[in-house]
C-alpha cells in the first residue's frame, strides 16, 4: 500500500459551545435572525433557532434549568462544511456580546478510502 492508495479527510461532525447569556440580546439584524421555540429537551427553558443570512445555522439552548446564566450554542452539522463557519460563530458571539465561551462537545470523523489492489 502506498500513500496514493490511502486517502482520508478529517471532518468536524459536532460543535457545542457553552456561554454566559447574561449580556446576550437576541435582536435580529441584517446577518442574524433569532426564532424562539419550545425547548427540545427538559434541560433548558427555551430553544432559539439561529439563522445566518436567512439560512439555518445553529441552535441555542437558552437558560439552563439549574443555572439560568448558562446557555449552549450548537452549530448545525451541514454548516460545519461551509468555508469560514468559525468566523460566522465569532461574528455571532460578538453581536450577542458574548465575551467568553467554552467548548462543551467536539466530535470529528475520519473519512477514508482504502485501495488494496
Amino acid at each position: 500500500m502506498t500513500k496514493k492508495d490511502l486517502r482520508f479527510f478529517i471532518n468536524i461532525d459536532k460543535i457545542i459551545l457553552n456561554f454566559d447569556n447574561q449580556n446576550a440580546n437576541y435582536t435580529d439584524n441584517e446577518l442574524f435572525r433569532f426564532e424562539f421555540v419550545k425547548p427540545y429537551n427538559g434541560y433548558y427553558h427555551s430553544t432559539i433557532l439561529v439563522y445566518y443570512k436567512n439560512i439555518p445555522f445553529g441552535t441555542i439552548s437558552h437558560k439552563n434549568i439549574k443555572n439560568a446564566n448558562n446557555s449552549q450554542f450548537r452549530v448545525n452539522n451541514r454548516q460545519l462544511y461551509v468555508k469560514g463557519f468559525s468566523l460566522i460563530i465569532i461574528d455571532l458571539f460578538k453581536y450577542l456580546n458574548i465575551k467568553e465561551f467554552s467548548l462543551a462537545t467536539f466530535e470529528n470523523s475520519i473519512n477514508c478510502k482504502f485501495r488494496l489492489y
